[in-house]
């Protein structure tokens, strides 16, 4: 039997992780943590944003849900990038239906996980995206 590869590691990137679902956030904020990442959570986009304004060094990855209370994960994504344009995203979202996603999800310049997702799948798909050259819009998105 071949040898397992090894997990996606962190390199200590500090990752800014929004869903309004305590539970599932704690999971990730777990799986993250034990990669290598440093992680800032919140289930409220409002606190989210003054967590990424407060925060003293970079962020560099949003992990937020599509839907969120009080306004959507693009619109938490507009305002965290306009403020720290060096921020990527990836969102993630329990949609059924695949087809709803371009519709919430602006611009191909950002990364889609569906929910449920494995271990496995969440930690390639941070690294694809901390390791791709795409910068995330300097505008935000209507």
């Amino acid at each position: 039997m071949p040898p397992r590869p090894e997990p996606v590691r962190g390199e200590a990137e500090t990752i800014l992780l929004v869903d309004d679902a305590g539970s599932l956030r704690g999971l990730i904020r777990r799986l993250l943590e034990e990669a290598g990442y440093t992680v800032l959570d919140s289930g409220d986009p409002a606190v989210a944003l003054r967590i990424a304004e407060e925060h003293p060094g970079s962020i560099a990855l949003l992990i937020t849900d599509v839907v969120l209370p009080g306004f959507s994960g693009s619109e938490l994504a507009a305002r965290v990038t306009g403020a720290r344009p060096q921020t990527k995203v990836l969102y993630v979202s329990g949609f059924n239906d695949e087809s709803i996603a371009p519709m919430l999800v602006p611009g191909h310049s950002y990364g889609f996980l569906k929910k449920p997702f494995t271990q496995d799948d969440l930690l390639k798909k941070v690294r694809q995206i901390l390791d791709s050259s795409i910068k995330p819009p300097l505008r935000p998105v209507a």
